[in-house]
């Protein structure tokens, strides 16, 4: 195993620091990123391109981002975050002129062809195009077949993505659909996980999909990232080299790298029992405001309401039937809900 790694610090890290990475900032740790020899960095607003006008302002825009990735990047490849109902060809044009190397697109199964539409149009542009399968756990073996085989079939599609988003998946359920995954995709789709750390599993099921023939690691330093964060860059360089795995980074410059430029501006200490909550139920937490909403205006019990809701959306379920069944088991709101930040309604 000889495995590539993301670095996506300077993407999905932003959601724990409300987007405020400056491009200042980005051309700083991209630098020494680079340095380090990272095979790709993901930059950019966490949401993904054009989110910055639909969503939430970040510190800086798409196109500072760019700027900033390119002028410093001469051996990794640079690249960004796109969803289908967010990102346009348009975006994704102006921002390969300016240098970017790769876009990841990020889709729910239900939205498949969408992404697979703008992958075309990425791909022709000249950009690497990765799609990441988000909330893969809601795909059932034979779903992710026939994911893996629409994908195969495109063969300007670089990488194919297995995503814990809600960080919660069991270590049975990562090693049968990455095996299924392996077995059903076409021989040179490079495979990658993108895992969350809500249930402390993120950094044991990236070893585990590599041991399953993926090649495509995503990290960020301290794990910073949404909710509970992602797996830790330090430590798996630090395992990678224990479990003498070849890779090109030096574990105790990734090391120092973390603690002068991240654990500084790391928000928080300890984990949230609503991010471990949303681990245990697979919920996603980008609906995570959203419950607290109809937690707080019926004064139920939010972490019960997660576990009613599960995997899905507030918006999928009959949302006054689980009220009113919580309300007849006397699973009130007791106490002050924690002062979190989520960032809701990205996710489609």
């Amino acid at each position: 195993m000889k495995p590539k790694l993301l670095e996506c610090t300077l993407r999905d890290g932003s959601y724990a620091i409300d987007f405020q990475f400056t491009s200042q900032f980005t051309g700083v740790l991209c630098r020494e990123l680079d340095n380090l020899g990272f095979d790709y960095i993901e930059v950019g607003h966490g949401i993904g391109i054009g989110a910055e006008k639909k969503y939430r302002a970040a510190a800086a825009t798409d196109m500072e981002y760019a700027i900033a990735a390119e002028g410093v990047s001469k051996n990794s490849k640079w690249g960004m975050f796109a969803q289908p109902h967010i990102s346009t060809l348009k975006e994704l044009k102006i921002l390969r002129e300016l240098g970017m190397k790769f876009v990841r697109i990020g889709v729910d199964s239900s939205e498949l062809q969408r992404g697979l539409d703008l992958a075309q149009g990425a791909s022709e542009l000249g950009v690497e195009v990765f799609i990441n399968l988000m909330k893969s756990y809601r795909n059932s073996n034979d779903e992710m077949k026939d994911a893996c085989r629409l994908i195969s079939e495109k063969p300007w599609i670089k990488g194919f993505y297995l995503v814990d988003s809600a960080g919660g998946m069991l270590t049975s359920q990562v090693d049968t659909l990455s095996k299924s995954i392996q077995t059903n995709s076409r021989q040179d789709l490079e495979l990658g996980f993108h895992g969350h750390d809500n249930l402390g599993m993120a950094l044991a099921h990236s070893l585990l999909v590599m041991q399953n023939g993926f090649s495509l690691i995503d990290c960020t330093l301290q794990g910073l990232g949404r909710s509970s964060g992602n797996t830790s860059t330090e430590r798996l360089i630090a395992l990678l080299n224990r479990e003498n795995i070849s890779n090109k980074i030096d574990p105790i410059l990734a090391m120092k790298l973390s603690d002068k430029y991240i654990r500084p501006i790391i928000p928080r200490a300890g984990h949230s029992g609503l991010d471990t909550m949303a681990g245990y139920a697979l919920f996603h937490t980008a609906y995570m405001d959203q419950l607290l909403e109809i937690a707080r205006a019926n004064r139920v019990d939010p972490y019960a309401l997660m576990q009613e809701i599960g995997t899905s959306s507030p918006a999928e379920v009959d949302i006054q039937k689980i009220i009113n069944k919580l309300k007849n088991k006397n699973s009130f709101l007791e106490e002050a809900l924690p002062t979190d930040r989520y960032v809701g309604n990205e996710q489609t």
